[in-house]
């Protein structure tokens, strides 16, 4: 098997190994966080990491039958992410009446179907027409015509991811202190893949028939990574916050390592005017 090397393979295979890495990194800390919000979370990551590393290849063979065998991995990938990221999100606002088996199979079907179809007759003849190898960039890659199952499967993609990232964006406005910047973060994670896959089509990079999607994945993963390990995801749930920290009749008021104040309830606000989300410690309470 011959393969050429793209300005991609890099990229793809640092974000696969990124992803593999925080999939490990949530497997190790599984107990400390809610099951759903793991399980999603280890679902996106595993997807991620599947889709770039398939991407990777495929962007690295030289014949339309490895090129094509290689796709078909891809699709396991972009299957995966579509259950997980919508359930990854619905765990994290505890919509868990959407996570039961009853409604959970209705956002399993359509990704399944489509998994389940490419394994079984692959992406060409049901996702690509006139499949073929082609140079525009320098570098082998598949072209193809889209049919009228891809269009119909990315709509449902998309509508699926808009509707996650209005629920992430309400929650970024509804919250404030470290779960405001949590979901604002987890936003972007969402939404810049999608966006570079958008903008990628239509050739702003400079490349046509590169899905740059898997290689945003880079950033993605980043973000990802930044919101668990700094704002400690699995220990900090949004409902938690809402039910305890928020209700308490006593201030609280949450310091950083930095002494900085990153959360404060309604009660702390009216004892101390003086500590608001951001402020050091010694200013804060200077004086009180």
């Amino acid at each position: 098997m011959e393969w050429q090397p793209t300005p991609f393979t890099a990229p793809l295979l640092v974000a696969a190994v990124a992803s593999f890495g925080f999939a490990g990194y949530a497997l190790k800390n599984r107990l400390r966080g809610g099951k759903p919000l793991v399980a999603s979370f280890i679902g996106v990551t595993v997807g991620a990491g599947v889709w770039a590393l398939a991407y990777a290849a495929q962007l690295s063979a030289t014949t339309l039958a490895e090129t094509l065998f290689w796709n078909r991995f891809v699709w396991i990938g972009i299957g995966v992410l579509a259950v997980a990221w919508p359930a990854f999100v619905l765990a994290y606002v505890d919509w868990r009446a959407w996570l039961r088996p009853r409604r959970f199979v209705v956002l399993c079907v359509v990704p399944i179907a489509v998994v389940v179809a490419v394994l079984a007759v692959g992406a060409d003849p049901l996702f690509y027409r006139s499949s073929s190898l082609s140079a525009p960039n320098g570098y082998l890659v598949l072209t193809f015509l889209p049919t009228p199952a891809l269009i119909g499967f990315m709509a449902y993609t998309y509508t699926v991811n808009l509707l996650t990232f209005l629920v992430l964006g309400s929650v970024a406005l509804d919250r404030d202190g470290v779960f405001r910047r949590q979901a604002a973060l987890l936003l972007v994670a969402g939404v810049a893949p999608m966006t570079a896959g958008i903008v990628g089509v239509w050739g702003v990079f400079g490349t046509t028939f590169v899905d740059y999607t898997p290689i945003t994945f880079v950033m993605t993963s980043g973000v990802l990574g930044w919101v668990v390990f700094r704002y400690r995801l699995f220990d900090l749930s949004p409902v938690a916050r809402d039910v305890v920290f928020a209700n308490l009749s006593d201030g609280v008021v949450v310091v950083g390592s930095d002494r900085r104040i990153v959360d404060v309830n309604g009660p702390a606000r009216a004892l101390f005017p003086s500590a608001t989300i951001g402020s050091g410690v010694d200013d804060a309470f200077e004086g009180a």
